[in-house]
């Protein structure tokens, strides 16, 4: 009996500090303002400033419908249908015209959990700014709910075709690494 009690002891103890780590670890990965840059910073060196923000991003709700994913200017990709596109071929167009311009796009998992991303484009610099939020991922690893910053010079796409015949265009950058990273795909 006392051998039970000793080994219940030991296995209480472990799960009590695998929650605590786990809960330390969850907080310290979503702090969302650790990994974003400054709001303003400077572009060029004549005081003209490129406002970087990600807040309309980082401060959406948990849970995030179509309606209010509109309402907030995001191209919303469902599994099946896509909404507000007419803001997806605003960026594409002033992205042609080489104009600063910016995307916030919602798409999201099979379980229904939202993952937002942003891209600003910065043309007096030719740069792109991007933020992945994923801290909505409640079926994802706690280390993957974070939010991905990243600068990056050239927007890549990548077309394909599914089995009902749809095309699907991918938008992605490749990182330092070499990794490619995909932002979106509508």
């Amino acid at each position: 009996m006392k051998k039970i009690g000793i080994i219940t002891l030991v296995i209480s103890l472990l799960a009590i500090i695998s929650l605590g780590s786990y809960f330390i670890y969850k907080n310290q990965t979503i702090q969302k303002t650790d990994v974003l840059p400054t709001n303003t910073y400077t572009a060029i060196p004549n005081d003209e400033t490129t406002t970087i923000s990600f807040d309309d991003v980082t401060s959406m709700p948990d849970k995030i419908g179509v309606d209010l994913g509109v309402e907030n200017n995001f191209v919303v990709i469902g599994h099946i249908e896509s909404y507000n596109t007419k803001e997806y071929d605003r960026f594409l167009s002033e992205l042609k015209d080489k104009k600063d311009t910016s995307i916030k796009v919602i798409q999201y998992t099979v379980e229904g959990d939202a993952l937002l991303t942003k891209i600003i484009y910065s043309a007096k610099e030719n740069k792109f700014y991007s933020l992945i939020d994923s801290t909505r991922d409640k079926f994802s690893s706690i280390s993957s709910r974070i939010c991905y910053y990243n600068e990056f010079t050239e927007l890549k796409t990548e077309e394909y075709q599914t089995s009902d015949t749809r095309t699907i265009t991918s938008y992605y950058f490749t990182d330092e690494e070499g990794k490619d990273i995909t932002l979106f795909c509508i």
